[in-house]
C-alpha cells in the first residue's frame, strides 16, 4: 500500500476520517483482496464530500446498481438531460451549500467495497453520525 493511502496519513475532523485518499483499484479490487489491503480502514467511518457536478464515486455505485436492475427503457438524449437537470434542481434543493456529506464505512456488510450510513448537508452532521457508529462499533 502507498503511504499516501494509510490511515494513519488521512486528514481528520474530530477524530473522523475525511476525504480519504484511497487508490482507484480500491473500488475494483475483489472483497478478499480488499479486506487485506486495507484491514487497517475496517470499520473506520469517514466522510467523502461529493459535489452535484463531481460525483465520481457515486457513479461506481450507480453502474453497480445498473448492472443487477437494468432500466426497462432506454432514454433519449433529451429525456437524459431534463433528468439530470431535475437531479441537479433536487440536489441544490436538499444540499444548499452545493455539497453532500456521505458517511461510509468499509466492514462486509453490503456487497460495495463501502457501506454507505447516511448523507448531510453539513459536516457537522456527517461527524455526529460517525461519531456515533465509531462509538458503537468500539463498544462491540
Amino acid at each position: 500500500m502507498n503511504e499516501k493511502h494509510r490511515l494513519k496519513n488521512q486528514k481528520r475532523i474530530d477524530g473522523i476520517v475525511l476525504n480519504p485518499l484511497l487508490p482507484t483499484e480500491f473500488f475494483s479490487l475483489p472483497y478478499d483482496e480488499r479486506v487485506i489491503e486495507f484491514e487497517e480502514y475496517f470499520d473506520i467511518p469517514m466522510i467523502v464530500t461529493m459535489e452535484a457536478t463531481s460525483l465520481e464515486p457515486q457513479k461506481f455505485y450507480e453502474k453497480k446498481a445498473l448492472a443487477a436492475n437494468p432500466p426497462r427503457l432506454v432514454l433519449s438524449e433529451q429525456e437524459r438531460t431534463s433528468q439530470h437537470k431535475r437531479y441537479l434542481a433536487e440536489f441544490s434543493e436538499k444540499y444548499p451549500l452545493g455539497k453532500k456529506f456521505c458517511v461510509f464505512v468499509f466492514n462486509g456488510m453490503t456487497e460495495y467495497p463501502l457501506n454507505l450510513l447516511g448523507e448531510y448537508p453539513v459536516t457537522s452532521q456527517a461527524i455526529e453520525i460517525a461519531k456515533k457508529y465509531k462509538l458503537g462499533a468500539e463498544t462491540s
